[in-house]
């Protein structure tokens, strides 16, 4: 048996699956249909932009997205500051002591947006290798409210990160993934990114996957 075929025999799904935390997963060649307020139901999987995903030396079977070296290295220096001021909004945002395990804590005194209902805060972009657009991660995605404070929910991986060809490795966690649809095609070797779906007035609920 052909190693692509006993993989997608084993997994029983085939080499493809898209997931939309914390509503729904679905396995296989399965469109996903999500309701919007101006379109009405729009079908996803083959309208968002697409990244390469890269074997991990270290784990063949592990599939790395492939982060530009220099973006990453220039988002850990400027992730040491504090949030720039958005004119004149973030004036009662205060850093306080940070909660472990997290590094940049603040009041939570940020102002809100009010469509969608969201903290007004500046916006994450990763840029991505090979995509035709960067995966920009919004507030609702990169805030944790831990123990009184909003606190940035990016981690740093410290020495010994996944290495992919030489290069810098990343670990998008649960929270950063919450209400993006993405979808895994483990034989083209890509993964599809919505972005955070609350700014396109939809969310992974409105699909009926999610009431299966």
């Amino acid at each position: 048996m052909h190693p692509a075929a006993s993989r997608r025999s084993a997994r029983g799904f085939g080499g493809r699956f898209a997931m939309c935390l914390p509503a729904f997963a679905a396995f296989g060649d399965t469109p996903v249909y999500l309701g919007t307020e101006s379109r009405g139901l729009v079908e996803y999987t083959g309208s968002i932009p697409y990244a390469p995903l890269l074997a991990n030396p270290r784990n063949p079977g592990q599939r790395p997205l492939h982060p530009r070296q220099g973006h990453l290295r220039e988002l850990a220096r400027r992730g040491r500051g504090g949030l720039p001021a958005q004119r004149g909004k973030m004036k009662d945002v205060k850093r306080v002591p940070a909660v472990k395990p997290f590094q940049l804590c603040y009041n939570g005194a940020f102002p809100l947006l009010k469509r969608p209902i969201s903290y007004d805060v500046p916006r994450i972009d990763l840029e991505l290798a090979g995509a035709r657009s960067n995966w920009t991660v919004f507030n609702n995605n990169d805030l944790v409210q831990v123990d009184g404070a909003m606190c940035v929910g990016i981690l740093e991986m410290g020495p010994g990160a996944m290495p992919v060809d030489g290069e810098l490795a990343m670990v998008i966690g649960g929270k950063t993934m919450e209400n993006n649809l993405l979808v895994f095609d483990l034989e083209k070797g890509v993964l599809g990114f919505s972005m955070l779906l609350d700014f396109q007035l939809t969310s992974c609920y409105s699909s009926n996957l999610s009431r299966l």
